[in-house]
């Protein structure tokens, strides 16, 4: 699977480092400037605190290590991410949030992401 480092992945001043799937990198792409800009400093606290407080992140109730990764301004985006070891950490997919409630297709896709990375799909 194809994945897409965010940073210098050498730079020390990280507690972790970011990998993106080709899904997230291609639906981030296609998002609003301003919503691209959040990304990137959610991700940057991500690496630097190896965790994201809420409202901007939480643990997906009844998944083992799947979190969700959240962006307020210009849309309402979810971006789902996991831990893969004690260094890295997966950004598996995104979408626009239209409803309250995750739908189960978007928790699917992100679940056989997670998989193919583990397994080391191509």
């Amino acid at each position: 699977m194809s994945m897409k480092a965010w940073g210098n992945i050498l730079d020390k001043r990280y507690k972790k480092d970011f990998l993106a799937t080709q899904a997230l990198e291609d639906f981030i792409s296609e998002q609003p400037e301003e919503v691209q800009i959040q990304f990137g400093r959610m991700v940057e606290i991500l690496r630097t605190d190896g965790y994201l407080l809420p409202p901007y992140g939480k643990k997906m109730s009844g998944y083992k290590n799947l979190f969700e990764l959240r962006i307020t301004h210009g849309r309402n985006v979810r971006v789902f991410y996991c831990y893969m070891d004690e260094d890295l950490i997966a950004g598996l997919s995104g979408f626009v949030k239209k409803t309250q409630k995750t739908p189960e297709h978007e928790i699917k896709k992100a679940l056989k992401l997670m998989r193919n990375i583990e397994e080391g799909s191509q």
